[in-house]
Protein backbone atom coordinates (compact mmCIF):
# COMPACT_ATOMS: atom_id res chain seq x y z
CA UNK A 1 0.00 0.00 0.00
CA UNK A 2 1.18 3.77 -1.11
CA UNK A 3 1.13 5.64 1.95
CA UNK A 4 2.73 8.56 0.64
CA UNK A 5 -0.55 11.10 -0.17
CA UNK A 6 -1.74 10.25 3.23
CA UNK A 7 1.72 12.14 4.42
CA UNK A 8 -0.43 15.51 4.46
CA UNK A 9 -3.41 14.57 5.95
CA UNK A 10 -4.78 15.90 9.42
CA UNK A 11 -7.55 13.83 10.75
CA UNK A 12 -9.11 17.06 12.55
CA UNK A 13 -8.90 19.00 8.98
CA UNK A 14 -11.26 15.95 7.81
CA UNK A 15 -13.75 16.48 10.65
CA UNK A 16 -13.71 20.41 10.20
CA UNK A 17 -14.85 19.55 6.60
CA UNK A 18 -17.54 16.85 7.24
CA UNK A 19 -18.60 19.99 9.56
CA UNK A 20 -18.54 22.45 6.83
CA UNK A 21 -20.11 20.24 4.23
CA UNK A 22 -23.10 19.76 6.71
CA UNK A 23 -23.47 23.08 8.09
CA UNK A 24 -22.34 25.01 4.79
CA UNK A 25 -21.14 27.82 7.50
CA UNK A 26 -18.18 28.52 8.94
CA UNK A 27 -20.08 30.21 11.37
CA UNK A 28 -22.30 27.34 12.24
CA UNK A 29 -19.70 24.92 12.04
CA UNK A 30 -17.39 26.99 14.10
CA UNK A 31 -20.01 26.51 17.25
CA UNK A 32 -20.52 22.89 16.33
CA UNK A 33 -16.86 22.05 16.54
CA UNK A 34 -16.46 24.64 19.49
CA UNK A 35 -13.51 26.69 17.82
CA UNK A 36 -13.75 30.46 16.86
CA UNK A 37 -14.69 31.50 13.20
CA UNK A 38 -10.76 32.49 12.65
CA UNK A 39 -9.69 28.88 12.98
CA UNK A 40 -12.27 27.19 10.88
CA UNK A 41 -11.64 29.76 8.22
CA UNK A 42 -7.86 28.91 8.57
CA UNK A 43 -8.75 25.06 8.23
CA UNK A 44 -10.76 25.77 5.22
CA UNK A 45 -8.04 27.19 3.45
CA UNK A 46 -5.53 24.13 4.62
CA UNK A 47 -8.26 21.95 3.52
CA UNK A 48 -8.12 24.03 -0.37
CA UNK A 49 -4.78 23.50 -0.88
CA UNK A 50 -4.65 19.89 -0.18
CA UNK A 51 -7.11 19.00 -2.27
CA UNK A 52 -6.16 21.81 -4.92
CA UNK A 53 -9.90 22.99 -4.89
CA UNK A 54 -12.13 25.59 -3.20
CA UNK A 55 -14.29 23.23 -1.73
CA UNK A 56 -16.76 25.41 -0.69
CA UNK A 57 -18.02 28.64 -2.61
CA UNK A 58 -20.15 31.66 -1.38
CA UNK A 59 -23.44 32.33 -3.17
CA UNK A 60 -25.04 35.17 -2.02
CA UNK A 61 -25.37 34.51 2.09
CA UNK A 62 -24.18 30.65 1.73
CA UNK A 63 -22.06 28.49 0.86
CA UNK A 64 -21.96 26.14 -2.17
CA UNK A 65 -20.23 22.63 -2.51
CA UNK A 66 -18.38 22.15 -5.55
CA UNK A 67 -18.38 18.90 -7.14
CA UNK A 68 -15.27 17.83 -6.15
CA UNK A 69 -16.83 17.95 -2.55
CA UNK A 70 -19.83 16.39 -3.23
CA UNK A 71 -18.09 13.40 -4.49
CA UNK A 72 -15.78 13.69 -1.29
CA UNK A 73 -18.90 14.20 1.00
CA UNK A 74 -20.12 10.46 1.09
CA UNK A 75 -16.63 8.83 0.91
CA UNK A 76 -15.74 11.05 4.25
CA UNK A 77 -18.24 10.45 6.35
CA UNK A 78 -18.21 6.60 5.74
CA UNK A 79 -14.38 7.28 6.62
CA UNK A 80 -15.16 8.78 9.94
CA UNK A 81 -17.93 6.26 10.44
CA UNK A 82 -15.16 3.88 10.06
CA UNK A 83 -12.89 5.65 12.41
CA UNK A 84 -14.87 6.15 15.42
CA UNK A 85 -15.93 2.24 14.99
CA UNK A 86 -12.40 1.19 15.03
CA UNK A 87 -11.63 3.61 18.04
CA UNK A 88 -14.19 2.78 20.01
CA UNK A 89 -13.97 0.57 22.38
CA UNK A 90 -17.14 0.92 23.91
CA UNK A 91 -19.85 -2.55 24.20
CA UNK A 92 -22.08 -2.90 21.21
CA UNK A 93 -25.66 -1.27 20.97
CA UNK A 94 -27.97 -2.74 23.50
CA UNK A 95 -31.75 -1.81 23.20
CA UNK A 96 -32.60 -2.86 26.49
CA UNK A 97 -29.68 -1.02 27.92
CA UNK A 98 -29.56 2.12 25.68
CA UNK A 99 -30.77 5.18 27.35
CA UNK A 100 -30.79 7.45 23.99
CA UNK A 101 -33.61 9.30 22.20
CA UNK A 102 -34.84 8.17 19.03
CA UNK A 103 -36.96 9.92 16.71
CA UNK A 104 -39.82 9.58 14.40
CA UNK A 105 -40.98 12.25 11.80
CA UNK A 106 -44.19 11.05 9.83
CA UNK A 107 -47.50 12.47 7.82
CA UNK A 108 -50.00 12.10 11.16
CA UNK A 109 -52.31 10.23 8.99
CA UNK A 110 -49.59 7.68 9.87
CA UNK A 111 -50.67 8.04 13.45
CA UNK A 112 -52.55 4.10 13.65
CA UNK A 113 -49.14 2.78 13.61
CA UNK A 114 -47.73 4.62 16.69
CA UNK A 115 -49.75 2.10 19.19
CA UNK A 116 -47.60 -0.61 17.76
CA UNK A 117 -44.79 1.16 17.72
CA UNK A 118 -44.95 2.11 21.43
CA UNK A 119 -45.59 -1.04 22.38
CA UNK A 120 -42.38 -2.54 21.01
CA UNK A 121 -40.11 -0.13 21.74
CA UNK A 122 -41.60 -0.08 25.85
CA UNK A 123 -40.83 -3.40 25.49
CA UNK A 124 -37.37 -3.75 23.82
CA UNK A 125 -36.13 -0.72 24.82
CA UNK A 126 -37.18 0.20 28.41
CA UNK A 127 -34.93 3.00 29.66
CA UNK A 128 -34.81 4.60 25.96
CA UNK A 129 -37.03 7.68 24.92
CA UNK A 130 -38.95 8.16 22.31
CA UNK A 131 -39.74 11.74 19.94
CA UNK A 132 -42.80 11.55 17.35
CA UNK A 133 -43.36 14.99 15.43
CA UNK A 134 -45.31 16.17 12.53
CA UNK A 135 -43.01 15.36 9.50
CA UNK A 136 -42.54 18.64 7.27
CA UNK A 137 -41.71 17.43 3.79
CA UNK A 138 -39.19 20.21 3.52
CA UNK A 139 -35.76 18.82 3.99
CA UNK A 140 -32.89 21.22 4.52
CA UNK A 141 -30.90 20.29 7.08
CA UNK A 142 -29.68 17.01 8.11
CA UNK A 143 -30.99 16.35 11.71
CA UNK A 144 -28.44 15.31 14.66
CA UNK A 145 -29.22 11.95 16.39
CA UNK A 146 -31.22 9.03 15.67
CA UNK A 147 -34.13 10.51 13.28
CA UNK A 148 -36.15 8.69 10.83
CA UNK A 149 -38.76 10.22 8.74
CA UNK A 150 -41.62 8.54 6.56
CA UNK A 151 -42.02 10.41 3.49
CA UNK A 152 -43.25 9.53 -0.36
CA UNK A 153 -40.50 7.73 -1.94
CA UNK A 154 -41.22 11.04 -4.68
CA UNK A 155 -39.73 13.20 -3.10
CA UNK A 156 -36.22 14.66 -3.33
CA UNK A 157 -34.12 14.68 -0.85
CA UNK A 158 -31.02 16.41 -0.46
CA UNK A 159 -27.51 15.40 -0.20
CA UNK A 160 -26.09 13.79 3.06
CA UNK A 161 -29.55 11.95 3.19
CA UNK A 162 -30.56 8.43 2.52
CA UNK A 163 -33.64 6.63 2.06
CA UNK A 164 -35.29 3.13 1.51
CA UNK A 165 -38.83 1.83 0.48
CA UNK A 166 -40.88 1.25 3.75
CA UNK A 167 -44.34 0.34 1.78
CA UNK A 168 -47.17 1.17 -0.21
CA UNK A 169 -50.57 3.51 0.77
CA UNK A 170 -53.46 3.65 -0.41
CA UNK A 171 -56.02 6.06 -0.80
CA UNK A 172 -59.53 5.31 1.12
CA UNK A 173 -62.66 8.01 2.24
CA UNK A 174 -63.95 7.90 5.58
CA UNK A 175 -67.54 8.94 6.87
CA UNK A 176 -69.37 8.04 9.64
CA UNK A 177 -71.11 5.21 10.51
CA UNK A 178 -74.50 4.61 9.32
CA UNK A 179 -74.34 6.93 6.95
CA UNK A 180 -76.54 6.85 3.60
CA UNK A 181 -73.74 6.37 1.36
CA UNK A 182 -72.53 2.88 2.95
CA UNK A 183 -75.69 1.60 0.95
CA UNK A 184 -74.85 3.12 -2.64
CA UNK A 185 -70.57 3.57 -3.01
CA UNK A 186 -70.80 4.98 -6.55
CA UNK A 187 -68.44 7.71 -7.88
CA UNK A 188 -71.69 9.62 -8.05
CA UNK A 189 -72.54 9.36 -4.85
CA UNK A 190 -69.48 10.46 -3.92
CA UNK A 191 -69.51 13.65 -5.94
CA UNK A 192 -72.68 14.25 -4.43
CA UNK A 193 -71.29 15.06 -0.89
CA UNK A 194 -69.05 17.53 0.45
CA UNK A 195 -66.02 16.71 1.04
CA UNK A 196 -63.22 17.46 4.31
CA UNK A 197 -59.59 18.10 1.82
CA UNK A 198 -56.66 16.85 4.16
CA UNK A 199 -53.55 18.42 3.23
CA UNK A 200 -50.39 17.96 4.39
CA UNK A 201 -48.94 21.29 5.80
CA UNK A 202 -48.01 23.82 3.05
CA UNK A 203 -49.53 21.67 0.40
CA UNK A 204 -52.73 23.29 -1.84
CA UNK A 205 -53.61 19.79 -3.06
CA UNK A 206 -53.50 16.02 -0.96
CA UNK A 207 -52.69 14.23 -4.69
CA UNK A 208 -55.72 12.94 -5.39
CA UNK A 209 -57.00 15.30 -7.82
CA UNK A 210 -55.00 14.27 -10.87
CA UNK A 211 -56.87 10.76 -10.31
CA UNK A 212 -60.11 12.51 -9.83
CA UNK A 213 -59.86 14.58 -13.06
CA UNK A 214 -58.98 11.57 -14.87
CA UNK A 215 -61.97 9.90 -13.62
CA UNK A 216 -63.97 12.69 -15.13
CA UNK A 217 -65.81 13.65 -11.89
CA UNK A 218 -65.61 16.36 -9.48
CA UNK A 219 -65.44 16.71 -5.88
CA UNK A 220 -66.82 19.86 -3.76
CA UNK A 221 -64.57 20.89 -1.51
CA UNK A 222 -65.88 22.02 1.57
CA UNK A 223 -63.41 22.54 4.42
CA UNK A 224 -59.64 21.99 4.30
CA UNK A 225 -57.38 21.09 7.00
CA UNK A 226 -53.88 20.00 7.65
CA UNK A 227 -54.78 17.86 11.11
CA UNK A 228 -56.18 14.09 10.18
CA UNK A 229 -57.83 14.44 13.99
CA UNK A 230 -59.58 17.67 13.13
CA UNK A 231 -60.77 15.50 9.79
CA UNK A 232 -62.07 12.67 11.58
CA UNK A 233 -63.93 14.70 14.06
CA UNK A 234 -65.20 16.74 11.39
CA UNK A 235 -66.32 13.54 9.71
CA UNK A 236 -68.02 11.89 12.61
CA UNK A 237 -70.19 14.95 13.13
CA UNK A 238 -71.26 15.85 9.61
CA UNK A 239 -72.07 13.99 6.49
CA UNK A 240 -69.25 15.23 4.78
CA UNK A 241 -66.89 12.60 3.06
CA UNK A 242 -62.36 12.94 4.02
CA UNK A 243 -60.08 10.74 1.78
CA UNK A 244 -56.96 9.82 2.61
CA UNK A 245 -53.70 7.21 2.17
CA UNK A 246 -53.69 4.74 4.47
CA UNK A 247 -50.89 2.02 5.30
CA UNK A 248 -53.29 -0.82 3.96
CA UNK A 249 -56.81 -2.01 2.92
CA UNK A 250 -58.64 -2.72 5.97
CA UNK A 251 -57.87 0.94 7.65
CA UNK A 252 -60.66 1.78 10.12
CA UNK A 253 -61.86 4.12 13.06
CA UNK A 254 -64.32 3.69 16.17
CA UNK A 255 -66.39 6.28 14.80
CA UNK A 256 -65.99 5.89 11.13
CA UNK A 257 -65.88 3.79 8.20
CA UNK A 258 -63.93 3.53 5.34
CA UNK A 259 -63.61 2.44 1.59
CA UNK A 260 -61.59 2.23 -1.26
CA UNK A 261 -62.13 5.58 -3.13
CA UNK A 262 -64.95 4.38 -5.91
CA UNK A 263 -62.10 5.26 -8.50
CA UNK A 264 -59.09 4.64 -9.84
CA UNK A 265 -56.13 6.34 -7.91
CA UNK A 266 -52.65 5.64 -8.05
CA UNK A 267 -51.44 4.61 -4.54
CA UNK A 268 -48.21 6.60 -2.79
CA UNK A 269 -45.04 4.26 -2.11
CA UNK A 270 -43.55 5.88 1.13
CA UNK A 271 -39.87 5.26 2.64
CA UNK A 272 -37.69 6.06 5.49
CA UNK A 273 -35.19 8.87 5.15
CA UNK A 274 -32.15 9.39 7.61
CA UNK A 275 -28.57 10.94 7.68
CA UNK A 276 -26.24 9.22 5.76
CA UNK A 277 -23.56 9.39 9.09
CA UNK A 278 -26.07 7.29 10.70
CA UNK A 279 -25.42 4.00 7.97
CA UNK A 280 -23.26 1.68 10.17
CA UNK A 281 -24.79 2.82 13.84
CA UNK A 282 -26.49 -0.33 15.29
CA UNK A 283 -29.08 1.72 17.65
CA UNK A 284 -30.23 3.23 14.15
CA UNK A 285 -30.26 0.08 12.32
CA UNK A 286 -32.50 -1.57 15.79
CA UNK A 287 -34.94 1.71 15.18
CA UNK A 288 -35.51 1.03 11.75
CA UNK A 289 -36.80 -2.35 12.11
CA UNK A 290 -38.97 -1.52 14.49
CA UNK A 291 -40.27 1.26 12.47
CA UNK A 292 -40.63 -0.92 9.56
CA UNK A 293 -42.31 -3.76 11.46
CA UNK A 294 -45.26 -1.21 12.98
CA UNK A 295 -45.55 0.50 9.50
CA UNK A 296 -46.63 -2.78 8.07
CA UNK A 297 -48.25 -4.96 11.23
CA UNK A 298 -51.60 -4.42 12.88
CA UNK A 299 -50.75 -6.51 15.84
CA UNK A 300 -50.34 -4.33 18.55
CA UNK A 301 -49.56 -7.48 21.07
CA UNK A 302 -46.50 -7.07 23.09
CA UNK A 303 -44.03 -9.06 21.06
CA UNK A 304 -43.21 -12.49 22.51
Amino acid sequence: MDYRTLRNIDLNLLIVLDVLLQERSVTSAAKRLGRTQSAVSHALARLRSTFDDKLLVRVGTSMVPTPRAKNLQKDLQRLLSSLRRFMDDTEQFSARETTRTFTLEIPDFLSPMLRSLLIRFEYEAPKASLLIRKVHYSLQNVEKGITLRILPMSLSIPIGLARSPIGVCHWRTFFRNGHPISEDWTPQSWTSYSHIQYLESGYKQDGLESSIEKSGIRRQVKAAVDSFAMAVSMAEQSECLFSCLCMNDEETLPRLTSRPVPFDAEPVTFGLVWSETLDQDDAKAWFEELVRVSFSSNDSQTPK
